[in-house]
């Protein structure tokens, strides 16, 4: 799967209301070691990964998750070892924009809380008459 994020291949954009920390913290983060057939780059690194799995975050973003023609297989839902769909696979760039929401809602936090903590501030300021 290869997608194209020019402007020109997408039709009725809007900007997402969604709430990507909601998002972001259902993703669960883990570390494992991966099995020899499927380690990265030739399999040159023995240690252990840290990553998401397909299955958890087909319950959080589906979209983001090539399913291999098994998202309707109880094996393949609960990450049983299935024979008749390929292994699913994330496909990392198309949460990129899920994270750069979820930074700029953090943004959008700290700005807030600066502000206010500056207020405050002067508030005391004012107070103590000085």
């Amino acid at each position: 799967i290869n997608v194209t994020s020019d402007v020109r291949v997408k039709s009725n954009i809007l900007p997402w209301a969604g709430n990507a920390l909601g998002l972001i913290r259902q993703l669960n983060v883990v570390e494992y070691a991966m099995d020899d057939a499927y380690k990265p780059f030739g399999g040159i690194y023995d240690g252990r990964y840290v990553g998401l799995t397909s299955q958890n975050v087909y319950q959080v973003a589906p979209w983001a998750v090539n399913t291999q023609g098994g998202k309707d297989c109880w094996e393949c839902l609960t990450g049983l070892d299935c024979q008749q769909h390929q292994h699913w696979q994330v496909k990392q760039d198309l949460l990129a924009g899920v994270f750069v929401k979820g930074f700029q809602q953090i943004d959008d936090r700290l700005v807030y809380l600066e502000a206010e903590n500056k207020a405050l501030r002067l508030e005391m300021v004012a107070l103590r008459g000085g």
